[in-house]
């Protein structure tokens, strides 16, 4: 990898640690701190909050999959990282739980800026430099990410209220948000706007790998369920656990430590026993971390389990975004696009059942435990894959 490209790389690891790991993710860690700091601030207030987060997230998603041209989603995407920066500080200028929402909504916007609109600039970047995209490489900006903002987080709670926090996490980023705006390069003009229309990509008659897609779309739901409702609740769920309690802010940075290396070890599995036998592996991996974090296991079982659910999940999406590209050489950004929509429709309904859940049973064992059973029907599409006449 040349030098240009290596900067291209770690122009768009900036861009989703901001995005991803501080906009999107840095409210998991601080929810606890908020429901002590904010009187009436409740569980299901805190599944609600995540619920617009995701909202956010998916409207982003729908829009890029209905994006043709590049340069306008150049122009979104540092757009969205000035929205990064913009949602963090809102949130510590009020504790009105409407404008929390708006704020989180935008928050995930911002993170479909870093996610999506980001990768498929990286992608292209690198190939017009030459060099074989290293996604793997790229994606795991998502958990160094997490663990920056995790650890930022668990130091500053000795001296910083929530307030203080989300202020002092948004001026972290500024100068993410300058790496990035500075080394993913925009697409040069004379590259054309839209995509060619022709080819399985564009043509649903026409398309061999329809059946695969929605088999694989069906996984991704699952699996966008299972993670969502463990990375949301997973801090706050070990706060109220008194022999937990001091772990807890550990444990998620253990989540983006373990997720960091997690898509390039993954994608190594995938190209030695293929994509579908790797994510059953992950999958299978992936519950049993989720369920070594529930209430009654000693803190080791409990940061084995994080460390699991971290070298998972992204590794999840590295080893599906590597299947469609792998289905769509030609343009992958639309059926990824369709698979993200998938993936984020989960997101949306799944923190909000589990706070209701948790709000009324008084435990996080009950939604864990939901997810986990969610995560295992996204096995059998999995499997339905692997056979001879629909996958590998």
């Amino acid at each position: 990898m040349n030098q240009d490209s290596q900067r291209i790389i770690w122009g768009g690891i900036s861009a989703l640690v901001l995005t991803v790991g501080i906009a999107r993710f840095a409210y998991t860690p601080l929810l606890p701190i908020m429901q002590a700091g904010v009187p009436g601030f409740s569980d299901a207030d805190g599944g609600l909050l995540a619920a617009g987060n995701y909202i956010g997230y998916l409207s982003g998603a729908a829009l890029a999959a209905h994006l043709h041209d590049i340069h306008l989603k150049d122009r979104l995407f540092r757009w969205g990282l000035v929205l990064a920066l913009l949602t963090g500080t809102g949130m510590a200028l009020t504790v009105n739980p409407w404008l929390w929402a708006v704020l989180r909504f935008f928050a995930g916007l911002s993170a479909s800026a870093g996610l999506v609109l980001c990768s498929g600039l990286v992608m292209h970047a690198l190939l017009r430099h030459g060099d074989r995209p290293r996604m793997g490489l790229y994606f795991g900006g998502v958990g160094i990410g997490l663990a920056v903002a995790a650890i930022a987080v668990a130091i500053q709670s000795a001296w910083l209220d929530w307030r203080e926090q989300w202020l002092a996490l948004s001026v972290l980023g500024m100068p993410l948000a300058w790496l990035a705006h500075r080394w993913v390069p925009s697409p040069p003009r004379a590259i054309d706007a839209k995509p060619p229309q022709s080819g399985a990509a564009n043509s649903p008659k026409a398309d061999p790998n329809r059946r695969r897609i929605r088999l694989l779309q069906a996984a991704y739901f699952c699996a966008g369920f299972g993670f969502v409702v463990s990375a949301t609740f997973l801090v706050d769920m070990l706060t109220s656990t008194p022999a937990l309690q001091p772990i807890a802010p550990w444990a998620w940075v253990l989540v983006g430590l373990a997720a960091a290396p997690s898509c390039l070890f993954w994608e190594r599995i995938g190209a030695r026993i293929g994509e579908v036998n790797a994510l059953i592996r992950a999958w299978l991996a992936q519950i049993a971390g989720i369920l070594m974090t529930l209430p009654g296991h000693d803190a080791p079982v409990v940061l084995l389990g994080a460390f699991l659910f971290g070298f998972t999940f992204m590794g999840i999406v590295a080893l599906v975004l590597t299947m469609v590209g792998h289905l769509y050489p030609a343009n992958p950004a639309r059926p990824m696009g369709r698979l993200t929509l998938s993936f984020g429709f989960a997101q949306v309904i799944g923190p909000a059942i589990a706070g209701v859940m948790a709000e009324y049973s008084g435990s996080y064992a009950g939604p864990m435990l939901l997810a986990t059973g969610v995560l295992s029907v996204g096995l059998f599409p999995l499997l339905w894959l692997r056979n001879p006449g629909t996958g590998q």
